[in-house]
Parts: C-alpha cells; sequence; structure tokens
C-alpha cells in the first residue's frame, strides 16, 4: 500500500487532462506542477476593477486591454490572456504573487495573442489590482513592487520588515535581478527606506507552500496507512486486503480493495489535510 504514490499518480493524470505533460524525472514532484497551476489558474466570476492613478497605456492597445478589462467586469474566462507555459516556474507570480496578461486584440488556439506589451496585476477572488504595463521580459522590476507599495500597500503588508532596524536591503535592479536568478528570497529596499521581504520561493523555484504540501501529505498518507493496516487486521474477512487510493470524478476519495471489498471513504480527512497547507 503506497497512498502518497497513488495520489502523486493521480495529479499526474490531471495535469495531462489539462495538457500539462510531466517529464518521468518530474513526476515525483507532480504535487509541485499541479498546485503551481491550480494558483496560477483563474476562477471565472466577476471582478472589480483597481487601476492606479499613474496608469497608461498607447492608443494602439485600446482593443486588447478593454477586452481583457470587458472580460474581468463580465466574470468571463480570463485565463487565455495568462502565460502558454503552464508547466514553467513562474517566478513573478511565486514570488511576488503578481500574474502577467497578454492584451493582444483576437484568441488563438485558446490563448491571447502575444504581443510583447503585457498587464502586470495582483488577482484575488473578487478584485483585479492593475499593476501596470509592462514588456515581456520585466519580470524582476523593482517598480513592481513600488507601485503595489504606492496603491495596493495592504496587499504586501505581511511582506514589510517591521521588527528589525537597519535592515540591508537590494536596493539596485542588478541585485534583485541575481536573486531572482538564484531563487533568492532577498529583502527589497524601496526608494522611501521601506523594506519587504517576500518568502515565498524555494531555491528550487517552486512556490514554498507546495513544497511544506508535499511534506505534510507524505507524513498524513503515511498515518493514513497506519490506520488503515489496524482496521483491516481486526476484521478476518480484510486481512488480505492490498488497497489503493481511488478517486472519483467527482473528486470523492476512497482508500479500497476490489478483492476482498474493504472501502474505507477517505474524502473529508484528505481534502481537511490538503487546505491546512493551502
Amino acid at each position: 500500500m503506497n497512498l502518497y504514490e497513488d495520489w502523486s499518480n493521480y495529479l499526474v493524470k490531471e495535469l495531462c487532462n489539462n495538457g500539462i505533460k510531466l517529464e518521468e524525472k518530474e513526476k515525483q514532484n507532480a504535487v509541485f506542477y499541479y498546485f503551481d497551476f491550480l494558483g496560477r489558474k483563474i476562477t471565472i466570476q466577476k471582478r472589480k476593477i483597481h487601476i492606479p492613478s499613474n496608469f497608461k497605456y498607447p492608443a494602439e492597445l485600446s482593443i486588447g486591454w478593454n477586452n481583457l478589462k470587458k472580460r474581468i467586469e463580465l466574470g468571463e474566462d480570463i485565463n487565455p490572456y495568462l502565460s502558454k507555459g503552464l508547466k514553467n516556474i513562474d517566478k513573478l507570480f511565486n514570488q511576488w504573487d503578481v500574474k502577467h496578461f497578454h492584451i493582444g486584440e483576437k484568441i488563438k488556439n485558446k490563448f491571447c495573442e502575444r504581443i510583447g506589451a503585457l498587464i502586470f496585476a495582483i488577482v484575488k477572488e473578487q478584485d483585479f489590482y492593475v499593476i501596470g504595463l509592462y514588456q515581456h521580459g520585466d519580470w524582476t522590476k523593482k517598480y513592481t513592487i513600488e507601485q503595489i507599495h504606492s496603491h495596493y500597500p495592504f496587499l504586501i503588508e505581511k511582506y514589510k520588515v517591521t521588527s528589525i532596524s537597519n535592515i540591508s536591503g537590494t536596493s539596485s535592479q542588478e541585485e534583485i535581478d541575481e536573486s531572482r536568478k538564484c531563487n533568492i528570497n532577498s529583502p527589497v529596499k524601496l526608494s522611501d527606506g521601506t523594506v519587504y521581504l517576500f518568502c515565498n520561493t524555494a531555491l528550487s523555484g517552486h512556490n514554498i507552500k507546495w513544497i511544506e504540501l508535499q511534506g505534510h501529505m507524505i507524513r498524513f498518507f503515511a498515518r493514513l496507512e497506519k490506520y488503515i493496516s489496524e482496521s483491516i487486521n481486526k476484521n478476518e474477512k480484510y486481512k488480505n486486503s492490498e488497497c489503493h487510493l481511488k478517486i472519483t470524478n467527482n473528486q470523492k476519495y476512497f482508500v479500497s480493495c476490489e478483492k476482498t471489498g474493504f472501502e474505507f471513504d477517505a474524502t473529508e480527512c484528505i481534502n481537511f489535510n490538503i487546505k491546512k497547507c493551502l
């Protein structure tokens, strides 16, 4: 019985169903890729758009930006405006919680046209916070944090350094670029002296929450296996059970054995342990 492996194999299949195929060496970390995909995917619902007072864009981008705005306000699907590289690590999002949206005029092959121009934004359940207009490659610009600090400081309040005095932040763009390249969570010092320390990225580049989730679920499934084994041994009818984790189409989890008929509904405890880490 290896319930964690069964769960991990299920995540690999779910990723494949969404067009993300993992290499063999990547499958052992399917948890990272699956929850990264879920974290980047935007739920379809209406959102209020917040625009900073200094937001500007050239007239030639009006159609693309207005199309995206309309979708946001009407609660339509805006995932086609995100990156095509669903398996690639999005360090901008993992470290600063910032998503980038392409604003071409047309949708082709399920994705918006790539024209170079991007809208950076932080997306919450009911709100869409525009940060500014950027170009492809502007993933580490300190201006991004300056904008959030100036217009939406409450979104990054938890990362503000207040308990340590005289902390040395990486104030130059070169230092920030190098830190991001090495997946280092270094302090960022802004023009007014405020320092933010984003602690969201592991050295692998993945969101640290998914690293913690993997470790937590490995331990959880080990405890569940022990409980199932003890339950089986108490009943002569189920002693030869070879249990696996089965997941139904409606997201129900069962530890079961077809040969003996043993079945345990693990839906509630599995969902509870996943949510503990999200």
